[in-house]
C-alpha cells in the first residue's frame, strides 16, 4: 500500500481552519491501479499539476501557504486516493480565490481531473452563487454535489442522481447530499449540469 508515503497529511475529515482550502483532485482511473503505480501516477500528477500552476500563478505573492500538491489516501470522506492540498490563506481572500481559477485552469487541461474545494463554511462556491442557485439546493444537501470538471464548476443534481437508478450508490443522503464516490461517478460519466 502507499501508507508510508503520505506522512503527516491531515485526514480529510479533520476540521478546517478558519483562513484554509482543503482541495482534493482525483484523477479518473488511479483507483484501478496497483499501489506503486498509484503512487507513481500521483507523485508524478502532484508535480506537473504544481509546475502548470506555478507558471499560471507566475510573480504572484500567496499570503501564507502556496498552492502544493501531495498525494493523499482514500479515507472516510475520500473513496479513492488523490492529490491534496491544505492552503491556508490568511487576511488575503485573494488566495482563495487564486486557487479556484488555478483548479479551474488545471481541470480544464487535463479533462482527466475533478477537483472539489471547501474552506471551514463548507461550500464556499455555492454562497457566491446563492442568487442564481436551484430552490432544492440548501446547506445540507449540497453536501458534495459541487465539483471542478473539466474547467467548469459541476453541480450534481438530485435528477441526475435518481435518474441513474436505485443502486445504492447513487441514493442521496438522509441529509439531501450525495457520497463524495458517487459525486464522483456522475461527473466523471458527464451525467451532472454544468
Amino acid at each position: 500500500t502507499m501508507e508510508g508515503s503520505w506522512g503527516g497529511w491531515p485526514h480529510n475529515d479533520a476540521p478546517l481552519e478558519e483562513d484554509a482550502l482543503r482541495i482534493r483532485i482525483f484523477i479518473d482511473g488511479a483507483s484501478d491501479l496497483d499501489g506503486a503505480a498509484q503512487a507513481c501516477l500521483l507523485e508524478d500528477g502532484a508535480r506537473v499539476l504544481v509546475g502548470a500552476a506555478h507558471r499560471h500563478a507566475r510573480g504572484y505573492l500567496w499570503h501564507k501557504d502556496p498552492f502544493a500538491l501531495s498525494p493523499a489516501p482514500a479515507d472516510g470522506e475520500a473513496p479513492e486516493a488523490h492529490l491534496a492540498c491544505e492552503l491556508r490563506f490568511g487576511d488575503n481572500i485573494e488566495d482563495e480565490w487564486l486557487a479556484v481559477w488555478l483548479l479551474l485552469r488545471l481541470t480544464a487541461a487535463f479533462p482527466a481531473l475533478a477537483a472539489t474545494v471547501e474552506d471551514a463554511d463548507g461550500q464556499f462556491l455555492l454562497v457566491e452563487a446563492a442568487d442564481v442557485l436551484p430552490e432544492w439546493l440548501t446547506p445540507e444537501s449540497c453536501r458534495n454535489r459541487v465539483l471542478l470538471r473539466r474547467g467548469a464548476v459541476v453541480l450534481v443534481t438530485p435528477a441526475v442522481g435518481l435518474a441513474a437508478g436505485p443502486a445504492p450508490e447513487i441514493a442521496e443522503g438522509r441529509d439531501g447530499g450525495v457520497s463524495l464516490s458517487t459525486a464522483l461517478q456522475l461527473a466523471r460519466g458527464e451525467r451532472a449540469r454544468v
